[in-house]
């Protein structure tokens, strides 16, 4: 087995892996028509419901400006990297000036916990960018190349636990009073060998 921490690692990220298993559970309770689903995001106390909403509605790919309205609201959110997603599944190229704004806003201002998190934003956002046949400036491409350094840096690869293992701990399973005597008399332990010490 080669030793984990002479490989070089790249970053590569799953988007629609880790998106998809997010809230599953709750895509099952969204209504199937574009009113009931608006209704529901205007209901919607979290941003995780709002996510799983606007993801249905995407997928909907209805030509009404409400909708377009909600997938362009979420890039001011928590999660614009989503929301780029969900505008090119939708095919709204119209949204493409606020892609840029989103993208520049994310590189001068993080909204992610972590450097991870933050480069998937960037790059997701980039890539939306790029679907909707804009062009990056030289500075947004070093935001981004700068991003995942500081992504890069941040990962370290797992290292197994210095040192030998703890040793095991046997233990006797005791039995209980009403199971099967272990002397396999087929009798109850406490009808059979309950007083009896083991040889």
């Amino acid at each position: 087995m080669p030793n984990p921490a002479s490989r070089t690692y790249s970053l590569k990220i799953d988007l629609a892996g880790l998106l998809g298993r997010a809230t599953r559970p709750f895509r099952s309770r969204l209504p199937r028509d574009v009113e009931g689903l608006l209704a529901a995001y205007a209901r919607a106390e979290h941003e995780a419901e709002q996510v799983e909403i606007a993801t249905a509605l995407a997928a909907t790919r209805c030509d009404d400006p409400r909708v377009r309205a909600v997938l362009r609201g979420l890039l001011g959110g928590r999660s614009p990297g989503t929301a780029a997603r969900l505008l090119v599944e939708h095919g709204d190229r119209a949204a493409l000036p606020e892609l840029v704004r989103a993208l520049d806003g994310v590189l001068s201002q993080p909204v992610a916990d972590c450097a991870t998190c933050h480069v998937e934003d960037v790059h997701t956002l980039a890539r939306a960018i790029e679907a909707f046949g804009g062009r990056l400036t030289p500075g947004q491409r070093a935001g981004i190349a700068e991003a995942t350094v500081r992504a890069a840096a941040t990962w370290e690869p797992w290292k197994p636990p210095a040192g030998p293992p703890p040793p095991a701990v046997l233990r006797l399973l005791r039995v209980g009073r009403n199971e099967p005597c272990p002397c396999g008399s087929g009798r109850k332990y406490k009808r059979c060998c309950v007083g009896a010490t083991p040889a």
